[in-house]
């Protein structure tokens, strides 16, 4: 009778393990936009974009797209990079739950 008692709760631990392995599965997003000149709405290209760990740069049209990220809370910080401007830092809150999100932003030339 101990022995079925004892399996019982390591089957029971072990279902609760494989239940909670399995909880670092964030939903997916994907994070779109343009970073222009706050001087003169020009895109920029080049600029290098970070969120979540994961990075991309500008194209000529000043558009980025970070893809693959999770959801980990309701919000994302997001840095914007390049030389000859003002690193601009972005505290994104996810208005509603969904895999497209849309930041775009304006960097001030450096003086």
């Amino acid at each position: 009778m101990r022995t079925r008692k004892i399996t019982a709760l390591l089957v029971l631990v072990m279902v609760l393990a494989l239940g909670l392995a399995g909880c670092d599965d964030y939903p997916k997003y994907s994070l779109t936009g343009q970073v222009i000149s706050s001087v003169d709405s020009r895109p920029i290209q080049g600029v290098k974009v970070t969120a979540s760990g994961k990075s991309t740069t500008t194209n000529k049209d000043g558009v980025y797209r970070l893809t693959g990220l999770e959801m980990q809370v309701n919000s994302v910080m997001v840095i914007f990079e390049k030389e000859g401007f003002a690193t601009a830092t972005e505290l994104y809150i996810f208005p509603t739950v969904t895999s497209e999100y849309k930041l775009d932003v304006g960097l001030a030339n450096k003086f």
